[in-house]
């Protein structure tokens, strides 16, 4: 904190969620109020993560849904 101090650095942060609003989140999943299938656009295997990114950057996708490989 030093640094931060004797060059007068600014520090900023973000959060777009907390534990309440995943708790939240579940309950409604839970009942059946959103369906994940319809958030996902995309679903790879982990190993294609970079081109999953790129899809992303180019917006060729939405969200992708990385899953892992044995």
């Amino acid at each position: 904190m030093d640094q931060v101090f004797y060059k007068q650095l600014t520090i900023r942060g973000s959060i777009a969620y907390t534990a309440a609003s995943w708790s939240r989140m579940m309950n409604i999943f839970a009942q059946g109020k959103v369906r994940l299938d319809d958030l996902v656009s995309t679903t790879l295997p982990i190993t294609e993560w970079r081109r999953a990114f790129d899809m992303v950057a180019d917006r060729a996708a939405l969200k992708v849904l990385l899953y892992p490989v044995d």
